[in-house]
C-alpha cells in the first residue's frame, strides 16, 4: 500500500499477485490488487481479479461482500455509460468507446448490466442486516429494469416487498414493472399494487402518475382525472406540510395559490392567490398555516401576494408554534432566495430563539451571494451576541481606533461575545491595506489611489521589461479585476453589516465605533436620539429608517 501511494504502481501490483500466488484463499489480498487495477483504469482486470477473490476466499465474509458489490457497481456504471466510460478509484471520466457496431455495443452493455444484477444478488445473500439489503436488492431491479427483464424485476421487486412492508418505494417499483409489460391483466395487478402503495404513503405523486398511464390504457377518463389532480396537488406541498388532506376545498384553494406562477397544470383559477390568502390568513387551522407555507416555499409570485403570505405566517408564528416551525423548515429546505428572505423576518420580528443561530449560520453566504437579508433580520433581533460577528464580517481594524486605555479589550469582549452567540471565535480581524483600501474613507482612498499611480507610472518607464513581460501582464489585468470585484463585494458586505448595526444596536460602543470609521458617527448619533435608552429598535422602526 505504501508503495503504490509513493508511485510505485507496478512494484505494489507485483507485491500482491505474489501474495495472491502464495496465499489463494486470502481474500484481502485480491481486494485491494482489485482496488489498484482499478485505480489505474483498468477496470475489466479489477473485475477478473474480485471474481476470482470470491470464487477462492476461505470465508465469505465482509471482504468478499465489499469485492461484490465493487464488481455490480463497476458493471452498473459500464452497463449505463457504455464502453466509454473510463472508471477509477477518483470516479468516472469520459473515455473512447470501442469501435463497434451499435448491436456489439448493445450487447457489451448488457452483458455488464446481467453480471452487475448477478453480484447485486449475491451480495444481498451475504448479508442479514436489512439497511444494507434493501439498497442491493432496488440495485438489482434496476439492472434488470434497464435490460427489460420485467418478469425478473418483478420476483426481485415482490422481495423487497414482503421484507419491507412499510416502505412504498418498493410497491411502486414493482407496479411500474407491471405497467412497463403492458400485457392482458397487468394492469389490473399494478393498479391494486399502487393502491397499496397509497394507503402507506398519499402523497406519493409518481403513484399517480403511474394509476394515470393505467386508467389511460383503460379509457377512464373520471379515474383519469381524479389522479392528475391529486398528482398536482402533492406536487405543490412540500414534505414538511403534512396536515392538508386531499379534498375539493383544499384543492380549489391551492389552484388559486398556484395561479400566479401556473405551477397547477389541472383546475387552473381564473382569480389571483389573493383572495386565497385573505381567506387562510384568517383560518388559524395548522392546515391554513400548510397552506401559506406551501405558497411561499413554491416562491409563485414576487410582491404583494408572497408579503401578505409570510406576514400572515408572522402574525401567527410566537416561538414553539406550529407556524414557527414551518418558518424554520422554509428557511431549511428553501428553493429560493426570497424564502430565507422572509422566513428570517419573521422569525426575528417574534423573537425566535431559534433565529439568532440560524442567521449566523447564514450571514457568510448570505454576504458572498444573493441578499437573503440576513443582516436585516439580525437588526430586527436585536440580539447583542450578533454585534461582534457582524463587525468581523466587516473586515476593519477596529483597534486601532480605541483609546490607548481601553487597547485590544474590545477585541476580546468581540471574542467572548461571539462565542456565546456561535460557539466559535470570530474577534475582529485586521486586514492588509491593499484589501482595506475599500473601508477607507475617501480621502484616504484617494491618496492611497494616488499612490498606486505613482508606482504604475515608475514601472511604465522600463518598456523593455513591458515588452518581455506582456503575457504577465495580461495576468496582472485580470487579476486586477479580480481584485476590483472583490472590493466591491466587500464594499456591498460592509455597507450592510453598518446598516444593520445602527438600526438593530445603535447604542453598541462597537457600532459607535464601527460608525467612526466610515465617518457616519452624526447620522448615528441621530439614530441614537430617536432610540430609547437600553432598547433596540422594532421591526417598523427599523423599516422607516
Amino acid at each position: 500500500m505504501q508503495s503504490f501511494a509513493a508511485g510505485k504502481h507496478k512494484r505494489a501490483v507485483l507485491v500482491l499477485c505474489s501474495a495472491v500466488a502464495d496465499f489463494p484463499d486470502y481474500a484481502p489480498a485480491y481486494y485491494m490488487l482489485g482496488e489498484f487495477y482499478k485505480h489505474l483504469g483498468q477496470v475489466d482486470r479489477a473485475c477478473d481479479v474480485w471474481k476470482t477473490g470470491c470464487e477462492k476466499a476461505a470465508v465469505k465474509d465482509a471482504v468478499v461482500l465489499r469485492m461484490c458489490k465493487s464488481i455490480a457497481a463497476t458493471r452498473l456504471v459500464q452497463g449505463r455509460e457504455g464502453s466509454g466510460a473510463l472508471i477509477t478509484s477518483e470516479g468516472m471520466a469520459a473515455g473512447d468507446a470501442t469501435t463497434g457496431s451499435e448491436a456489439e455495443e448493445k450487447e457489451w452493455r448488457e452483458f455488464r448490466l446481467r453480471e452487475a444484477a448477478v453480484f447485486y444478488e449475491k451480495a444481498a445473500c451475504l448479508t442479514d442486516k436489512e439497511e444494507y439489503k434493501a439498497p442491493l436488492l432496488a440495485k438489482q431491479g434496476v439492472c434488470l429494469v434497464q435490460l427489460h427483464d420485467y418478469d425478473a424485476a418483478i420476483t426481485v421487486y415482490t422481495q423487497g416487498r414482503k421484507l419491507f412492508p412499510d416502505d412504498a418505494n418498493w410497491a411502486l417499483d414493482l407496479a411500474s414493472c407491471h405497467v412497463a409489460r403492458a400485457k392482458e391483466g397487468d394492469a389490473t395487478t399494478a393498479a391494486a399494487v399502487l393502491e397499496e402503495a397509497l394507503t402507506i404513503n398519499p402523497r406519493r405523486t409518481e403513484a399517480y402518475e403511474l394509476l394515470t398511464d393505467l386508467y389511460t390504457l383503460q379509457d377512464q377518463t373520471e379515474k383519469i382525472a381524479d389522479c392528475q389532480k391529486r398528482a398536482c396537488f402533492f406536487r405543490f406541498l412540500p414534505d414538511f406540510c403534512c396536515n392538508v388532506p386531499y379534498c375539493q376545498a383544499n384543492f380549489a384553494i391551492l389552484s388559486q395559490l398556484a395561479a400566479a406562477s401556473g405551477t397547477m397544470a389541472v383546475g387552473e383559477a381564473a382569480v389571483g392567490p389573493m383572495d386565497a390568502i385573505k381567506a387562510l390568513a384568517g383560518d388559524p387551522s395548522d392546515s391554513s398555516s400548510e397552506l401559506l407555507a406551501a405558497f411561499c416555499w413554491n416562491h409563485c409570485a414576487h410582491g404583494v401576494a408572497e408579503e401578505a403570505a409570510f406576514a400572515a405566517l408572522e402574525a401567527r408564528a410566537p416561538p414553539g408554534s406550529h407556524a414557527a416551525d414551518l418558518l424554520l423548515k422554509l428557511v431549511y429546505h428553501h428553493r429560493h432566495t426570497c424564502t430565507v428572505k422572509g422566513a428570517c423576518h419573521a422569525l426575528a420580528v417574534n423573537k425566535d430563539p431559534h433565529c439568532l443561530p440560524l442567521c449566523l449560520s447564514l450571514l457568510n453566504e448570505d454576504l458572498k451571494e444573493h441578499n437573503m437579508g440576513i443582516t436585516d433580520a439580525l437588526a430586527i433581533l436585536g440580539d447583542e451576541r450578533a454585534v461582534p460577528v457582524l463587525v468581523n464580517a466587516m473586515k476593519l481594524d477596529l483597534e486601532g481606533l480605541s483609546s490607548e486605555d481601553s487597547e485590544g479589550e474590545d477585541t476580546e469582549e468581540a471574542e467572548e461575545e461571539s462565542k456565546d452567540a456561535g460557539g466559535a471565535s470570530t474577534a475582529v480581524s485586521v486586514v492588509e491595506p491593499e484589501t482595506a483600501i475599500v473601508a477607507l474613507p475617501q480621502k484616504e482612498a484617494e491618496e492611497a489611489d494616488d499612490d498606486d499611480s505613482d508606482s504604475d507610472s515608475d514601472s511604465d518607464s522600463d518598456s523593455a521589461e513591458a515588452v518581455v513581460g506582456e503575457d504577465e501582464n495580461e495576468e496582472d489585468v485580470v487579476e486586477s479585476n479580480e481584485s476590483t470585484d472583490d472590493e466591491e463585494l466587500t464594499g456591498d458586505m460592509q455597507r450592510r453589516c453598518l446598516a444593520a448595526l445602527m438600526r438593530g444596536f445603535p447604542t453598541h460602543k462597537l457600532t459607535a465605533k464601527a460608525a467612526a470609521f466610515f465617518g457616519r458617527s452624526s447620522e448615528l448619533a441621530a439614530v441614537q436620539a430617536a432610540t430609547p435608552v437600553a432598547a433596540t429598535l422594532t421591526g417598523s422602526q427599523t423599516s422607516s429608517l
